[in-house]
């Protein structure tokens, strides 16, 4: 394989590792939810109670281990049973990339810092999406992922109360952070190692 392209193909199985490790907080994590009804007041239209259940509710069903209580709205479940399903597919291309990053370092174990700068940078560039985020989440993100409007909650809607487009907001800016801070450690340590 050409260095060049095993060097890009290096870089992008580690960067689709490290972003799926620093995503597996935001998602599972109750206290993410928690965390970010500080920063909008649409938390308030849930009961402390009612918000407690429903974000442990909603980081159990995605672990498979229950279903949706059944005061979920109708349209609030049915895109979360769309969002499993990505996750899911999420899953297996985290596994093929760690497992490709893993026979690319067995290979070559010296090539850790070059994958790791190549990840790094990967991440810089996804940082400019930030400043436009909102059209981003709304004209590219979306309707790349979902083939219906599901996505788009309405007032009195529990996702509308518990994650409006400010909670994806600061999860797109954690998970770059987090995901960054693994890379930079991957090449700090990468380069200690040669």
């Amino acid at each position: 394989m050409m260095p060049g392209l095993r060097t890009a193909l290096g870089s992008l199985c580690l960067l689709l590792s490290a972003m799926s490790v620093a995503l597996l907080p935001l998602i599972f994590s109750s206290s993410w939810y928690r965390f970010n009804c500080h920063f909008h007041e649409r938390c308030g239209n849930l009961d402390p109670p009612g918000l407690e259940s429903r974000v442990d509710n909603m980081g159990q069903f995605f672990l498979h281990r229950e279903p949706l209580a059944a005061d979920w709205d109708p349209r609030g479940a049915a895109h979360l049973e769309d969002v499993r399903v990505l996750y899911g597919q999420l899953a297996l291309v985290a596994i093929a990339s760690a497992v490709l990053l893993a026979a690319l370092l067995l290979q070559r174990p010296q090539s850790l810092a070059g994958f790791a700068r190549g990840a790094l940078l990967l991440l810089l560039c996804s940082t400019l999406i930030l400043p436009v985020f909102g059209l981003f989440w709304e004209k590219v993100f979306h309707p790349a992922l979902f083939d219906n409007d599901l996505w788009r909650t309405r007032p009195g809607e529990v996702l509308w109360s518990l994650t409006p487009r400010v909670f994806f907001r600061n999860s797109a800016a954690m998970l770059l952070t987090l995901s960054a801070s693994l890379c930079a450690l991957l090449w700090w340590l990468g380069a200690r190692r040669r």
